[in-house]
């Protein structure tokens, strides 16, 4: 016959047991307490952030593909003959920023150029001409056209920052350059450059299609049939 304190000792290791196991199922049962529940909640950062770095351009070109260059003149082709209906145009020179010599009819090699002289004294009707340009050379694309704007000599002189502010005022992009001794605006003289704006359609041979002398009110629509109907 068992003894009490043996049966006592049974008893006392069952209920252990027991609750051990009890201890086991409440902390691995999500359901039993709070101390059990994972959170699985997801958490998204919802705060918007703005970069306000400021991206600078320096692929040389413009949003439509043009070339952005403001240059001095450094050089001139001389003269248009007078006397023929399509005359050789009178190249323009330039240095780009790495010292070499480009050019207005090299740059169009075997595309419609068009050629635009205006000048800081005259804003009136210049910049005007000039916003001409830009839709032009917008509208047909590099592919199609190359764009010169010529500043005429200013009765100031005046550094080429100057200029630079002003194109930088009005956002035009493209071909610039500045005609300091009035030099070859005086080259176009023969087919009636007495005045500015003075425009000038150049074909793909190099030779003179057709110019204008004065502002237009038309948006450019004078000029577009006339490159429209050699394009």
């Amino acid at each position: 016959m068992m003894s009490n304190r043996f049966i006592a000792f049974v008893v006392s290791s069952a209920l252990a047991m027991v609750l051990s196991i009890q201890s086991c199922s409440s902390s691995t049962n999500p359901g039993s307490g709070s101390t059990g529940k994972t959170d699985t909640t997801v958490k998204t950062d919802t705060t918007i952030k703005k970069d306000t770095t400021i991206k600078k351009d320096t692929s040389g070109s413009s949003s439509g593909g043009f070339v952005d260059i403001l240059a001095s003149m450094s050089a001139d082709g001389g003269k248009v003959a007078s006397g023929s209906a399509h005359p050789m145009a009178s190249n323009i020179y330039w240095l780009d920023a790495a010292g070499k010599q480009q050019s207005l009819l090299n740059d169009a090699h075997g595309k419609l150029a068009f050629l635009c002289f205006g000048g800081l004294w005259e804003p009136q009707y210049s910049d005007q001409a000039y916003d001409i340009v830009e839709s032009l050379q917008n509208h047909y694309g590099r592919d199609s056209i190359v764009t010169l704007r010529v500043f005429t000599a200013d009765p100031a002189v005046r550094p080429l920052t100057d200029y630079a502010d002003t194109i930088a005022a009005h956002q035009w992009k493209g071909r610039f350059v500045v005609d300091k001794g009035r030099t070859c605006f005086d080259d176009y003289s023969p087919i009636g450059a007495y005045g500015v704006p003075f425009n000038v359609l150049i074909g793909r041979d190099g030779r003179i299609l057709t110019s204008w002398v004065g502002a237009y009110q038309d948006g450019g629509a004078t000029f577009r049939r006339s490159i429209d109907s050699v394009k």
